[in-house]
């Protein structure tokens, strides 16, 4: 069984850490200078290779963008033929304390996995553990616990959702700036912030050929009658034979490694933990969503008009 004696949060903040978008022109003075005052980072790079048949040369990298860069971009370029090719979705869950940083991002390693594209390759690189392939991969999970947070300063576990690649971040529902504006953080990290926790006795059994509804055996020892749950005894001993068990566990290393055998498979031996506590929160309606998005609308169409009249 998990432990749930967690750290308490003081905050689960959602936001874009970065966003990548190909454009057929790079922007003028005035929009750089006011988009490098809304982002944390701008990036502008052109080349004279097109894309997908695309006469897309002009490529924007921006770093921590707020809601009025983005607006911006859609006032600038949303007329006009743009492609939104690299995404990525970070939340930070902030603690008091860097100890309890170091707690919880233990725990959400040891239990957060990521479903999708067959065998994924979990590395880790000083204290940062990436899900993915080492070079390339359309979508990478990212997870560190050892640096504040880029928004409210705070000691935090930093979990990022990478996609590379248009194709990728249409999955995610995003074609368009607008899509963007009107992203609903709680819903992705729902289906993406999975922690799991491996079962060793529904392990065992599988292995054994048995049925997981079947009680445990318990096998008492010829020296003072000392019981113990067989069950649960042989599924720790094949998770500590393949270097996944003691206070090491991960989830993700066991559903890699449970895919390759033929005995059992991953929904027979891992179980679901919720993670509603860890979800930020959603806006309450539409109405909601609208009265937020108005005011950052107007400010970018206030700066986009003060560049075209050099004010």
């Amino acid at each position: 069984m998990y432990d749930t004696n967690l750290p308490e949060l003081v905050g689960k903040l959602p936001y874009f850490d970065t966003i990548a978008v190909r454009v057929s022109r790079p922007p003028d003075a005035p929009e750089v200078s006011r988009l490098r005052e809304l982002c944390r980072h701008l990036k502008v790079t052109t080349r004279t290779k097109p894309i997908r048949g695309k006469k897309l040369p002009c490529r924007l990298e921006l770093h921590g963008p707020s809601n009025a860069s983005i607006a911006l971009l859609d006032m600038i370029y949303g007329d006009e033929s743009y492609l939104i090719n690299e995404l990525h979705v970070a939340l930070d869950l902030c603690v008091e304390k860097s100890w309890e940083a170091e707690v919880l991002g233990q725990f959400i390693c040891r239990h957060l996995v990521k479903l999708w594209n067959g065998m994924e390759i979990a590395h880790y690189k000083y204290t940062t553990k990436y899900t993915g392939d080492k070079s390339w991969s359309t979508s990478k999970l990212v997870v560190y616990s050892d640096l504040y947070s880029k928004v409210a300063r705070l000691p935090c576990v930093h979990v990022e959702w990478r996609s590379n690649g248009s194709p990728h971040v249409k999955q995610q529902g995003v074609e368009f700036f607008s899509n963007l504006l009107s992203f609903d953080f709680c819903s992705f990290w729902r289906k993406r912030l999975v922690l799991e926790w491996i079962d060793p006795r529904a392990l065992a059994r599988r292995f054994a050929g048995r049925r997981r509804v079947l009680p445990p055996r318990v096998i008492r020892t010829s020296k003072g009658g000392l019981a113990y749950d067989d069950d649960y005894r042989t599924g720790f001993s094949l998770l500590r034979y393949h270097a996944m068990g003691g206070n090491g566990l991960e989830a993700q290393l066991a559903r890699d490694w449970l895919k390759t055998e033929s005995k059992c498979k991953p929904r027979d031996v891992m179980v679901r933990m919720d993670n509603e506590c860890l979800l930020p929160r959603p806006y309450d309606n539409v109405r909601e969503m609208q009265l937020t998005l108005q005011p950052l609308l107007q400010s970018a169409y206030d700066i986009q008009h003060k560049s075209r009249c050099g004010c």
